[in-house]
């Protein structure tokens, strides 16, 4: 009897096999748009005013029901397919029943073995099969199961290029600041065909840039007592260099992305590393060194592969970036970005305080130094109206306006110790111009020692820097002060007649 029931066992087998090959995919397939409808429903909801400013809801509708619907088939194809796989196996599991039930009433009615020894095998059986059905109706969960294990475990295993923890990389002394760019070329991997600089060369020396005067009359801003800080001295002053260039040509990129050390250089390769046999030597000689070049051949090109895959998917830059005449490939990641802040043209704030978005996490900065770096933003003045203060909670519902935000996170970037350089990306762009000038004052008399780079397509932000760097078409094409450009009567000065 129980080699007529093992007979029927391997079917139910190959039933559960079946089922789980039927339903392998099913669990990815369908992920991928239950994230691609979840997208389009959190992107729809957080800018609901702009789906309806544009009466959009019906469009946005239409795509989030297009996804649905994907989700719809695939999950229908897939309960189709695992009821059938499952009523197959059910069917065959009950056939076995019948089967070993005849087959056992007939040897207990020939007196082969007893009621009891019949059941005793039945039930053995059936139970091992029971089980074996339970867990083949799970096929569709241990699907998902590995199709999340595979999302996770890439992501655990996935060895970052970027690693600010990692100790790797030199801790050279950033004193002076020099920022030097060579030659450097660059493309974003969503673009290779489309080069972004196409050999950036310029040199941002303190030392060679001469003291800035206060251009701007004081007479308008000290009504602000409060905010606006005097200008000290006998003391240097900070080092104010200006970028500018049309959108899309490179100015972010150049401080925002490679100084930062955001991308990795990519030299191209080549047989620089082959060094030929000395003269005189033996034929053995000259092919041991042939074989080792071959060799060493071999692994240049596995490592030019690789770097030609990491172009792809991280971007190219090629040329040489310098600060301080180290060569930033060198730096320690964590190091080099202590030394430097950036200020993004639309601020990311964060969920939680004013407070905390300010500090952002850095426990080392005092009360002091926080309402500091407020007021020399122009900010301290409308948090400490508000009725909690430096406690107000930011929110997506927040009162706070686009300027009043874009101040709050250059108080955050003011705040940071350490820093040499900081980096205005179209940060002031939201700003009314008193607020902008005040602003700009504050920074030039308080800054002292530090490079500040202002990224502005308005010209009054950067007419009283000393160095003005003018991008077009990927490359410097003027650099100098403000007189010395408009005197070229080039690109610049053609900016400055167009907005006058």
């Amino acid at each position: 009897m129980t080699l007529v029931m093992l007979i029927i066992f391997p079917i139910l087998t190959i039933c559960g096999v079946v089922q789980f090959k039927i339903l392998s995919g099913f669990g990815s397939k369908s992920k991928k748009f239950i994230e691609r409808s979840s997208l389009i429903a959190v992107e729809g909801l957080r800018a609901i005013r702009v789906v309806a400013s544009f009466n959009a809801e019906e469009s946005l509708y239409r795509r989030f029901a297009e996804k649905q619907a994907r989700i719809v088939r695939i999950g229908s194809r897939s309960a189709f397919l695992a009821g059938l796989g499952f009523g197959g196996t059910q069917f065959f599991l009950f056939a076995s029943y019948a089967l070993s039930f005849y087959v056992g009433a007939l040897f207990v009615e020939k007196n082969y073995m007893t009621f009891e020894d019949m059941m005793k095998v039945f039930l053995s059986l059936e139970m091992a099969s029971m089980m074996a059905g339970q867990v083949i109706a799970q096929a569709a969960m241990v699907d998902k199961a590995r199709a999340a294990l595979i999302d996770l475990y890439s992501l655990v295993d996935r060895k970052s290029l970027y690693d600010c923890r990692s100790e790797s990389g030199q801790k050279h002394p950033i004193t002076h600041g020099k920022i030097e760019f060579k030659d450097v070329k660059f493309h974003y991997p969503t673009a290779p065909l489309l080069p972004v600089l196409k050999g950036v060369s310029f040199v941002i020396d303190p030392e060679t840039l001469p003291l800035i005067t206060n251009s701007y009359q004081s007479n308008e801003l000290t009504k602000d007592s409060d905010q606006t800080l005097k200008k000290s001295t006998g003391t240097r002053e900070c080092y104010f260099v200006g970028v500018i260039g049309s959108s899309g040509g490179g100015k972010s990129t150049m401080f925002s992305q490679l100084l930062p050390h955001f991308y990795r250089t990519v030299q191209p390769g080549g047989d620089e590393n082959f060094v030929p046999a000395p003269e005189g030597a033996t034929l053995e000689e000259i092919a041991a060194k042939e074989k080792a070049y071959a060799a060493e051949k071999e692994i240049l090109e596995k490592k030019l592969k690789k770097r030609l895959n990491l172009q792809q998917r991280n971007g190219a830059k090629a040329g040489q970036i310098f600060l301080d005449g180290h060569n930033i490939d060198t730096f320690n990641l964590h190091h080099l970005r202590q030394h430097m802040a950036l200020v993004q043209q639309e601020p990311v704030l964060f969920h939680g305080t004013i407070r905390e978005n300010i500090i952002a996490g850095d426990e080392s900065i005092s009360e002091e130094e926080m309402i500091e770096a407020a007021k020399i933003a122009y900010i301290h003045h409308i948090i400490i109206q508000l009725p909690k203060g430096y406690n107000t909670m930011l929110t997506s519902n927040n009162s706070l306006s686009g300027g009043q935000k874009a101040r709050v996170a250059i108080a955050r970037a003011l705040a940071r110790k350490n820093l040499k350089l900081i980096a205005f990306d179209e940060s002031t762009s939201a700003l009314d111009v008193k607020a902008s000038r005040i602003i700009l004052h504050n920074l030039r008399h308080s800054m002292k020692d530090k490079i500040l780079v202002f990224i502005a397509h308005r010209l009054e932000t950067v007419v009283n820097a000393q160095k003005i760097l003018v991008l077009d078409n990927g490359v410097i094409a003027e650099n100098g002060t403000h007189k010395e450009l408009y005197a070229l009567n080039g690109i610049y000065a053609n900016l400055v007649r167009l907005q006058q």
